[in-house]
């Protein structure tokens, strides 16, 4: 499990340093920095939510025999647009950044749930 943990994991960092990438293309070399920081620290909360919400939906999964990919990606793309959306985490933003930042964490969400599915569900079934 350590290893799915990893790969979606990786997944989900990787995407976000394209999507990041966007935005920091010719900013001036200080902005790298700001680059790597803000990528180790939503790395880091990828991480977290991988090991507090998905394992143990996971094993609750498991343990009811549910191996569907739509249970995985479920779990992986509403959670994270709901706490956008109710606690705003990245502070008070119009309306247009926070659905943005909404359809950000649920593509994460989504990514991540959907490796980890690959990784650890379909591979055990095959």
């Amino acid at each position: 499990m350590i290893t799915s943990i990893l790969k979606s994991a990786s997944a989900g960092i990787v995407f976000l340093a394209i999507a990041m990438s966007v935005e920091f293309i010719g900013s001036s070399s200080s902005a790298s920095g700001l680059f790597i920081s803000v990528l180790l620290v939503y790395g880091a909360c990828i991480l977290l939510g991988i090991i507090a919400v998905g394992v143990p939906v996971h094993l609750i999964f498991k343990r009811l025999k549910l191996h569907s990919v739509y249970s995985y990606v479920l779990v992986g793309l509403v959670p994270p647009i709901l706490i956008c959306l109710l606690f705003k985490p990245f502070g008070e933003d119009s309306a247009t950044d926070l659905l943005v930042q909404s359809a950000m964490a649920g593509a994460i969400g989504f990514i991540c749930a959907y490796t980890f599915w690959r990784a650890e569900v379909a591979s055990k079934n095959a």
